[in-house]
């Protein structure tokens, strides 16, 4: 809502806290994780 944007325009920890909370999200689908995850996966079935 434009309400949200406003919010997020005007607060800077908000804003902040977002863009660590969105890194920290992303590295769970960084290659690095998901190459470990499938060797894990093949590995039980191997």
């Amino acid at each position: 809502t434009a309400e949200a944007i406003t919010k997020l325009a005007e607060d800077k920890t908000l804003r902040t806290k977002m863009g660590e909370e969105g890194k920290r999200i992303i590295q769970d689908y960084a290659i690095e994780e998901v190459l470990k995850e499938m060797d894990e996966i093949y590995g039980l079935y191997i």
